[in-house]
């Protein structure tokens, strides 16, 4: 992806920082991956120490279908410019610093959307405008659902549940 460090073995805090400042210096902000469930936790103190934010990410595996029925009737196709809005919604609300990099990662958005080709999906407000959001992704074998997120004012009623059991079908 673009601007990232993918951290794939057990590494420390000072390495890590150490190669986020070597490759990533010119860019407005460092985002590092690290995929190793061992070297996680102590590292998630020392960035927070040090000032960095830091999110997990969970995967999971569909293994079966859900025993009730979920109204997804209200669940549209996104256009990209919808999406892109939404995005950008979604990084301001959990990385208000990042400001000077929110054109980067719009970028990396659209890209990385158009890459997959992903279809993105949502529910719509009383105003029409995009309240909560998905995308679906696949890459001709595995198919994966991406950024599920509900504006704050909108959380708890369901949408998500819409969504990824909307696109869960598909």
């Amino acid at each position: 992806t673009l601007n990232q460090l993918r951290i794939t073995e057990p590494t420390t805090f000072a390495d890590v920082v150490n190669l986020a400042e070597k490759h990533q210096v010119d860019l407005p902000y460092h985002h590092v991956v690290v995929v190793d469930d061992t070297t996680d936790l102590p590292l998630e103190d020392a960035f927070g120490t040090a000032g960095w934010s830091f999110e997990c990410e969970v995967l999971m595996e569909l293994a079966e279908r859900t025993d009730h029925e979920v109204d997804t009737r209200a669940v549209i196709e996104l256009s990209e410019v919808q999406m892109l809005a939404l995005m950008r919604r979604w990084i301001t609300e959990e990385h208000p610093d990042v400001a000077a990099g929110l054109d980067q990662l719009e970028e990396y958005n659209r890209r990385e959307g158009r890459l997959w080709k992903e279809r993105c999906f949502g529910i719509l407000d009383g105003d029409g405008a995009p309240a909560a959001i998905t995308k679906l992704r696949s890459d001709g074998r595995t198919a994966w659902v991406e950024d599920v997120y509900t504006v704050p004012e909108a959380r708890g009623r369901g949408y998500a549940r819409m969504l990824v059991t909307h696109a869960t079908e598909l």
